[in-house]
């Protein structure tokens, strides 16, 4: 028997043996000529929640990917080789937008300068944009994780577990079978966010001073059902209206003189007060 071998294809090697590990670890300067900031609207939406909770989450890897050492000036936060996912093709974009002359029609590589930070510096969100909003604002704020919204949303986001027959309530409020409120458990709801808010921050304490912004600004809106009197001048006198639309805004600054942060741990109940007001639509909490 006559046995014919297919000849092996010849695979590249780098040119030294260490080539592609310089490349991996490769720490590029922070050089930047220009910043590119994003001012986010995030829709309400039930059905919208997860996949609104993904641009989030994207969102933070973008920023993540150009921010700034806090203690070492000119490198950038995050090591080339603790990029994750997409964080490297942002890294990447940083390194290719805001060159100029003949630096633009030289390759980029891991160790090329980054010219373009992307900044998150005003967000505003309605209902299940509202919540994921608040966690996003928290986690650019402080630098930390958000992991914990997406787990929110994939293990307590099912509908059988919110909707609203008794099963959040103790014993002794089932036996008196009160009438419901609303279609879904507005307690529950309250609860899971608590969690996951103190979750977040146990899982990545807050690191105020590695923020991933200068400034921002979050913008939450919410209805007020029975409305504030305010007085209308007209052209033959005064009436008195009713308005329902309401806004509440929470900041972070880190400059000298007017630094504050509303997104600290001992704020997370007013955090999730913000976010269940945003969510509260009669039909359903």
């Amino acid at each position: 028997m006559i046995h014919h071998e297919q000849p092996h294809e010849k695979l590249e090697q780098p040119e030294t043996p260490d080539a592609t590990f310089r490349e991996s670890t490769a720490m590029p300067a922070m050089e930047i000529t220009q910043e590119t900031r994003f001012a986010i609207v995030m829709y309400g939406g039930v059905s919208l929640a997860i996949y609104i909770n993904g641009v989030a989450q994207e969102l933070l890897r973008l920023v993540r990917a150009t921010a700034a050492s806090p203690s070492t000036p000119g490198v950038p936060m995050l090591k080339t080789d603790s990029l994750r996912g997409t964080e490297k093709i942002c890294r990447r974009l940083g390194q290719m937008l805001g060159r100029e002359g003949a630096e633009e029609r030289s390759p980029v590589d891991a160790s090329s300068p980054i010219r373009t930070r992307f900044v998150v510096d005003i967000l505003s969100g309605t209902s299940a944009g509202g919540i994921n909003a608040v966690f996003l604002a928290k986690a650019i704020a402080n630098n930390q994780d958000i992991s914990e919204l997406r787990r929110l949303w994939i293990e307590e986001g099912d509908i059988e577990k919110l909707i609203n027959d008794g099963r959040g309530q103790s014993a002794l409020k089932r036996l008196r079978k009160p009438k419901p409120k609303s279609l879904l458990d507005s307690q529950r709801m309250l609860d899971v966010l608590r969690f996951a808010l103190d979750g977040m921050d146990k899982a990545s304490p807050p690191t105020p001073a590695a923020s991933l912004a200068d400034e921002l600004d979050l913008f939450i809106t919410t209805t007020d059902l029975q409305g504030l009197p305010v007085s209308l001048r007209l052209a033959d006198g005064v009436v008195q209206e009713r308005r329902h639309r309401n806004v509440f805004q929470l900041r972070y600054d880190r400059r000298p003189g007017t630094a504050r942060n509303d997104f600290r741990p001992q704020n997370n109940a007013f955090l999730v007060f913000v976010s269940r007001c945003s969510a509260a639509s009669p039909f359903a909490f």
